[in-house]
């Protein structure tokens, strides 16, 4: 939806119009990762109460975190650098990467403790992944409600009501 959209606005990227249509994605795009956070927060609650153990070897969860840790850095530093830019679509494809990269470091966090355990920490886990899957849920419900919030003043501003 983003590449299409880019395609689209960029053709009159600085009208009214071309504004309005970049905000009216990005707003969308905010919808869209709220309905994400709805499906992750049942993942979440599955993953905690069934708490179904996955045999991952200790080498293959240092490479993902590895991974991991690489594109949280870049998604934070990309949402900083993008902020300053005036493109509403750019800005929604780096806060979806954003997304992307909080909810991997979620689930390295759910690996690395069935992959490193000693001995059977079930209440542990439960509590480290209690712990971290609300905080996840909050950080992409404030991305998304800052989203839809931003981009329907957006729109308002670039509407051509005025």
């Amino acid at each position: 939806m983003l590449m299409r959209n880019v395609r689209i606005t960029s053709a009159d990227d600085t009208s009214r119009k071309g504004k309005y249509h970049e905000y009216k994605t990005y707003r969308l795009c905010g919808a869209m990762i709220m309905a994400l956070d709805l499906v992750m927060a049942g993942m979440t609650i599955q993953m905690i109460w069934k708490d179904n153990k996955v045999d991952y070897q200790q080498t293959a969860v240092i490479i993902s975190a590895t991974y991991t840790f690489y594109s949280f850095i870049s998604a934070i530093a990309n949402v900083i650098s993008f902020r300053k830019r005036n493109n509403a679509i750019l800005s929604a494809a780096k806060n979806v990467n954003m997304t992307a990269a909080v909810m991997s470091m979620y689930s390295l966090q759910n690996s690395m403790l069935y992959a490193f355990e000693k001995s059977d920490q079930q209440t542990f886990r439960r509590l480290m992944n209690s712990i971290t899957g609300g905080f996840v849920l909050v950080i992409v419900l404030g991305i998304a409600t800052y989203m839809l919030i931003n981009g329907t003043s957006k729109m308002e501003k670039y509407s051509n009501k005025k």
